[in-house]
């Protein structure tokens, strides 16, 4: 695996006037991941779309589901996916994208993963032999239905369930489309060298370096109130979840830049 730099010049040429869907795994994982370059392709006239995958939960929680719930602060009588997805529609809005898309799946904690382990340990058989072909499905429905020139989808950084779920179906369903997989923010801050050797292995790794947009992609991860004071309690402020992530990418693919958004094809 070889590590470059990739000129955005190319992007460009390939994304304007276009649609460019993002593959998001939960609400808030493609604008964390990708608001810089977001931004950047609606001022070249792109027009990205987001869909969320895993967007909706059961209406009486129990359990390790609740507590998701409940301990960012969500009382049990709210419906919380529905709080998440109007913090996306706010966010899309703001960043000029089309009216996110929302697939409908239900998250990991609504599918019997009872616990922070298993959300970060072997897929379910039930997800491999039901979830996953549905998600199939859905896809290449959305894919057929929105043509869009480019799918970025996450890479599954984190090791989260539900990102490598993604990442499975979208390599099984659009062998014909361009994709480009994104590095999951916070997942990136975490990240091993060796984790990323593993997970890009026979890819061609570049990134595409998008800068001074420190106060765009800070401003978009805000209007994910429901989930900032999980997603900081260890990183620090916003500014911080923009810089650290820019740095440790940095350290991560030997690169440079100060600031980049990184991404692999």
């Amino acid at each position: 695996m070889q590590i470059q730099a990739k000129s955005l010049a190319p992007l460009v040429k390939e994304s304007s006037g276009k649609i460019i869907l993002f593959l998001s795994p939960h609400f808030d994982d493609v604008v964390f991941s990708c608001a810089g370059l977001l931004h950047f392709l609606h001022l070249i006239d792109a027009k990205p779309v987001w869909a969320t995958v895993f967007s909706s939960g059961v209406k009486k929680p129990t359990g390790f589901a609740l507590e998701c719930q409940t301990s960012k602060g969500i009382p049990e009588y709210l419906n919380y996916m529905e709080i998440r997805f109007c913090e996306d529609i706010e966010c899309a809005k703001f960043l000029k994208a089309s009216s996110p898309i929302r697939l409908g799946f239900l998250e990991a904690p609504y599918r019997e993963y009872t616990s922070p382990d298993m959300l970060f340990g072997p897929i379910r058989k039930e997800d491999l032999i039901i979830t996953l072909p549905e998600i199939e499905a859905h896809l290449s429905k959305l894919i057929n239905n929105l043509d869009p020139n480019i799918v970025f989808a996450p890479l599954g950084l984190g090791h989260h369930v539900d990102h490598r779920i993604i990442n499975k179906a979208i390599c099984a369903v659009s062998k014909r489309r361009k994709i480009i997989f994104y590095a999951e923010s916070p997942y990136i801050l975490k990240c091993s060298a060796k984790a990323l050797r593993k997970l890009t292995t026979n890819k061609n790794a570049y990134y595409y370096d998008v800068q001074d947009l420190e106060l765009i992609r800070t401003t978009a991860y805000s209007f994910y109130r429901s989930q900032l004071g999980f997603q900081l309690k260890s990183i620090g402020t916003l500014k911080d979840l923009s810089t650290k992530s820019a740095k440790r990418s940095a350290t991560l693919y030997t690169c440079k830049s100060k600031a980049a958004e990184l991404y692999y094809i």
